[in-house]
């Protein structure tokens, strides 16, 4: 059974009610944006009827009445006023679990190696595990290439440590896991998370015909500021030689100008990690990104504020309130500038759902551990399974149970939030096991300048 494109029956004589998943906010030009996080609709009010819009959907009932039966009809028809006697909390419950039992895709975050080529001042990561073994790779193709049978879909997703350092597992594992999904009528979809800087023009051109045509690649603002934090690993072995001086923000930019003079479709991420210390040149360094962007559709940028343990980093880490706020205060400067951001998909039924609560998502790790989360390696609850080299998989039911049950079962507040068709109370388990707190995302917090964000670029 599909799900249901229409949330709301047609307007009919009688009552409604706003939708209790509406999110509204002023422009800069006094229009009225509202976006429904529960069937994704976004609707612009003019800002002549700017009050009228407020007004209705301030209501606790709206009657429906000749004078205003079109624009009912009209706003009923994208779920943002319901029929009064409708229960969207249970429409809610019956769309997840929808997509969960009838999920017909599968994402695979696989590490292909632990190990990295650069040293950033705030890493998490302990670097202790290498390449994934030819045992290993040959258990991922065979474990990928069964699921392929049953699936619409499959997202190959290369992590690490540096994934470009153990180029030669990719190369292994991506053509055969190509041809099985040829061969079963599955689309592959690819992306890779990489600093960069071993990202040549042969190296993208390789990949894209791979089919890995999303990229995430991250520079920490200007040459400055990101050489400090960005650091090349003085022992390594990848061409380099051990004693070079030079940063590694000329090397990453020269390859990302490489990629987008690629005449191919893709997607580009670029993501800057902040501190406080880097803040004040965040404004100079979204005006390299306009220059380097431009117009191009294919690219998103973001920011993230430094997630790290603040008593082994030298860097001044935005925490609380704070980090949520500058967050939005840079994506929306980028955004005034023109860079485009993934904000209309954040506001969507599961659009700010993380990875790690998905049932039909998995991290790789190099060694054959199955992990939910990329970022508490080695927590015991997020090692959830195995993969062997015969391609079988292990899971621990109950681990991985942990972390895809919805915040909504159990959290009051989230079942009563505009926000919560969107995230679930899942934007992050991890903060609800380490810290026992309540994932709000910045969108929550500060509603106005994402609305704004995801209206624009829709």
């Amino acid at each position: 059974m599909p799900v249901p494109i229409q949330i709301s029956a047609p307007p009919r004589a009688g009552i409604y009610k706003p939708s209790q998943f509406n999110l509204l906010a002023d422009t800069p030009t006094n229009e009225v944006v509202v976006i429904n996080t529960l069937t994704g609709s976004h609707v612009l009010f003019p800002s002549a009827y700017r009050d009228a819009a407020r007004q209705l959907l301030g209501q606790d009932r709206i009657d429906v009445d000749q004078a205003n039966s079109g624009l009912v009809r009209q706003l009923a028809s994208v779920g943002i006023v319901v029929p009064m006697e409708s229960d969207e909390r249970r429409q809610l419950r019956y769309l997840q679990a929808h997509q969960t039992s009838t999920a017909k895709s599968l994402q695979l975050i696989v590490f292909p190696t632990e190990k990295c080529n650069f040293r950033c001042v705030y890493c998490y990561e302990d670097f202790v595990q290498g390449k994934m073994s030819h045992g290993l790779r040959s258990g991922l193709v065979k474990f990928a290439a069964t699921q392929t049978k049953s699936l619409e879909s499959l997202s190959v997703d290369w992590f690490g440590g540096e994934p470009l350092l153990a180029f030669d597992v990719i190369k292994d594992v991506l053509p055969e896991i190509n041809a099985a999904c040829a061969a079963n009528s599955c689309k592959l979809n690819g992306h890779i998370t990489t600093n960069g800087y071993l990202l040549t023009g042969e190296i993208a051109e390789q990949l894209l015909d791979w089919q890995v045509d999303s990229f995430q690649i991250t520079v920490d603002g200007p040459r400055e500021e990101h050489n400090k934090r960005r650091q090349l690993h003085k022992h390594r072995a990848n061409g380099v030689g051990a004693d070079e001086e030079h940063g590694t923000f000329d090397r990453i930019m020269e390859n990302v100008q490489s990629l987008l003079a690629q005449r191919r479709l893709f997607h580009l991420q670029l993501r800057t990690n902040y501190d406080l210390n880097s803040l004040d040149s965040m404004a100079s360094w979204i005006d390299t990104m306009v220059e380097l962007v431009g117009d191009d559709p294919r690219v998103r940028v973001d920011f993230c504020p430094i997630w790290a343990d603040p008593d082994n980093v030298e860097v001044s880490l935005a925490v609380g309130a704070t980090k949520q706020r500058t967050y939005v205060e840079l994506m929306a400067a980028a955004h005034a500038k023109g860079l485009r951001s993934n904000a209309p998909g954040y506001l969507s039924l599961g659009g700010l759902v993380c990875y790690a609560a998905k049932a039909n998502s998995l991290v790789v790790r190099s060694d054959g551990v199955l992990n939910k989360c990329t970022v508490a390696l080695d927590a015991d609850y997020n090692a959830v399974g195995r993969l062997h080299d015969d391609g079988s998989i292990q899971i621990d039911i109950d681990k991985l149970a942990k972390w895809t049950s919805s915040g909504l079962e159990t959290d009051s507040t989230c079942q009563g939030c505009a926000m919560s068709a969107a995230c679930q109370g899942n934007a992050c388990p991890l903060e609800r096991f380490e810290n026992n707190r309540r994932p709000c995302p910045p969108p929550k917090n500060f509603p106005g300048p994402v609305l704004n964000m995801a209206v624009r670029d829709s």
